[in-house]
Parts: structure tokens; sequence; C-alpha cells
């Protein structure tokens, strides 16, 4: 059974369960439970227009999936105290009053991050996942040395 609230029935909206037999009510976000519609819900699908919205993240950072369903960056960490500082410090980005929107986070082999963007609902890009872009952007990463001096097209965000 569903574990979200909502003072509306199961039997009263429209659902869909998905293969992984999560239910997904029409409006709400499966993944956090946030409800839309909201104005920029919508999801993007010209490229022009993805194309346009991409500019407006920092070069060399994000890139779109082949499906133009998502966007994702990933790097090097330091060490794992960085990566979860890291993770930590998107968290409260992601959190904040004005942004609302959850990313998937990604740490692997302790010190390696992927960030995919993409609105559950939606079931793609949104307005929502390049102002979250754009917000994550400015938070500070204790990348690898050895990672940053393989990708001289990163250009780090000072230490506060």
């Amino acid at each position: 059974m569903s574990d979200f609230t909502s003072t509306t029935t199961l039997s009263e909206a429209e659902h869909t369960i998905d293969q992984a037999a999560t239910i997904t009510v029409a409006g709400r976000c499966h993944a956090c439970g946030c409800v839309g519609p909201n104005p920029g819900s919508d999801a993007i699908t010209a490229i022009e227009e993805i194309t346009e919205h991409m500019q407006t993240l920092r070069t060399g950072h994000w890139e779109l999936a082949d499906d133009r369903k998502s966007i994702r960056r990933s790097f090097v960490c330091r060490n794992f105290k960085a990566a979860v500082q890291y993770i930590n410090h998107v968290a409260e980005v992601a959190e904040r009053e004005d942004i609302q929107h959850h990313p998937d986070v990604h740490l692997t082999n302790y010190r390696n991050i992927e960030i995919v963007l993409f609105t559950h609902a939606a079931g793609g890009l949104t307005l929502y996942d390049f102002k979250l872009a754009r917000a994550v952007d400015g938070v500070y990463i204790d990348y690898s040395p050895k990672w940053l001096k393989e990708h001289p097209e990163i250009e780090p965000v000072s230490k506060p």
C-alpha cells in the first residue's frame, strides 16, 4: 500500500502501477511526494528549449542524456569525507524553500559522485531541474587533484 498521506483516495485518483510496483498518483511525484502540477512542471521536450536552458549552466559541468529526459554530472572528490560533505551541501540546497526539488545523487567507489536531475512527475526535464542545477553549480566541491587536472574545462567554485 502507498505510504503517502492524501485527502484523495486511490479509487478517486488516476493512478498507474509501474514496473517497480510504486504508485504514481496523477500530479504527485512518487519519489518525493511533491504535489503538482506547478508552474514549470511540464516536461521540456523541444531540443531548442533544452539547449537554451543548458547554456545557463556552468560550462563543462552538465551533460544531457541521450533521451533528453535528464541532465547529469559526475566527478571525483578528494576523499570520502569530501564526497559526503558535498552530498550534504546539495541536500541543503535542494531543501531550500525557493528550490524544493530533489536530485538523484549516487556515491560509488567512496568518492565518485554522479548527480542526475529530472522531474519524476513529468517524466523528463522541467524548469525545476535547471533551477536546481544552477543552484548546485554554486556548491563547493573538494575535487580530486588528479581528476581536476584531467578535466581542465572544469572551473571550480571557490572554497567558502
